[in-house]
């Protein structure tokens, strides 16, 4: 049965880009990464990344009089779950709708099919998932967290399920994403308590 969809977005950092591009080792990348897809490099995302904060920068000046603020969040990351259908074209129509919807660019979109744990049986499970890193700021230099709201967070839930064609997850449901390194962690020790409970 294939997982619910799900986006979660948060603060990007500068690693992301490696990361996503596999152009940096990962110790959760555990299965083939021929099938990964990225749309371009973490030199090329960053080219893009920095050419559109300036741009977005100077709207904010404009638009103000000031320089921008520090403290404002500049980069958007944004992790999606995929089935094992899905394509960097697929997730390429969820960028197109977050660009129209939030005035954000997107600047770099990646596939990953290599990431999961393998369990006590030996039987591989695969996080299919894809990342999206954007601008935080819009093309006026307005931050983007501030369109972030519940009813916005939840259409963009119901959209990202259309487009992937895939069940919703629940509204109201109060399960919260985990980062990859605390699920392997969390993996790690259920495997550990039923390997004690065979022993007994």
């Amino acid at each position: 049965m294939e997982r619910k969809s799900s986006i979660n977005i948060r603060q990007g950092e500068s690693y992301f880009f490696w990361h996503n591009s596999r152009e940096s080792s990962t110790v959760n990348s555990i299965f083939d990464a021929s099938k990964n897809e990225v749309d371009r490099s973490a030199k090329k995302a960053i080219e893009l990344y920095n050419a559109e904060l300036q741009k977005r920068a100077e709207a904010y000046t404009k638009r103000t009089g000031q320089k921008l603020q520090k403290k404002v969040i500049k980069h958007l990351s944004a992790v999606i779950n995929l089935g094992d259908r899905h394509t960097l074209q697929d997730v390429r129509k969820i960028a197109d709708f977050l660009e129209q919807t939030l005035d954000t660019k997107i600047v770099q979109i990646a596939v990953h099919k290599d990431e999961g744990h393998v369990d006590e049986n030996g039987v591989k499970h695969i996080n299919y998932h894809a990342h999206l890193e954007f601008l935080g700021l819009d093309s006026k230099g307005y931050s983007i967290r501030r369109k972030l709201n519940r009813k916005y967070l939840q259409n963009l839930q119901t959209q990202v399920a259309k487009i992937l064609g895939m069940r919703r997850g629940e509204k109201g449901s109060k399960k919260k994403r985990i980062e990859a390194h605390t699920y392997k962690k969390i993996a790690r020790r259920i495997e550990i308590e039923k390997k004690e409970k065979k022993k007994h």
